[in-house]
């Protein structure tokens, strides 16, 4: 529930602020999505602008919520983000057709561990960490170009940030889905 709340006052709080440039009708965009990959799933709202019809800028914010096993070893771990996002469109159509995007952004992770094969055979904690990731997608419009859906893959890796802070979740890949409303 936390999560939902999360996302829907995000998303109001996105459509306030880009509601205010109406005279650049068409140039934004507002994505909500679902991030998924084996071990873990996330929700996340993006915003992007559009600076030409090739470059748009942005910011996600997300959770995330993951569990990873490996033999006796599990850890469990929640966390929210906030991300700057640069999308490359090839074809020049603006919010519609494929794109290369990335972004960078941090994070907080709180986890858990439990193994008991090692001593200690509990730990938890915060951790902070950088996210970099590359993004390959297909803006498709769904019946008008004010609405389409987007699929994508996302490869990245989180970076522990902090000094005294060695843990990090390392590299992932994802599937990435989202509808998006352009205004």
């Amino acid at each position: 529930m936390r999560y939902i709340k999360f996302i829907l006052s995000t998303f109001i709080f996105l459509i306030g602020i880009t509601m205010l440039p109406v005279a650049n009708a068409g140039k934004n965009s507002v994505r909500p999505g679902i991030v998924i990959n084996p071990i873990g799933t996330g929700v996340n709202v993006e915003y992007e602008r559009l600076l030409t019809n090739k470059v748009g800028i942005g910011a996600r914010i997300g959770t995330l919520s993951y569990n990873y096993e490996d033999g006796s070893y599990e850890e469990d771990g929640k966390g929210t983000g906030v991300e700057f996002i640069a999308r490359f469109y090839p074809k020049g159509n603006g919010f519609n057709g494929f794109y290369v995007g990335g972004g960078v952004g941090l994070w907080s992770i709180a986890w858990d561990w439990t193994d008991p094969t090692d001593v200690p055979t509990y730990d938890s904690g915060t951790s902070s960490v950088a996210n970099v990731n590359v993004n390959l997608g297909w803006k498709i419009p769904l019946g008008s170009e004010k609405i389409y859906l987007d699929p994508a893959i996302m490869l990245g890796n989180y970076f522990s940030v902090a000094s005294d802070d060695t843990e990090g979740l390392g590299f992932y890949a994802a599937a990435q889905l989202g509808v998006g409303f352009v205004f």
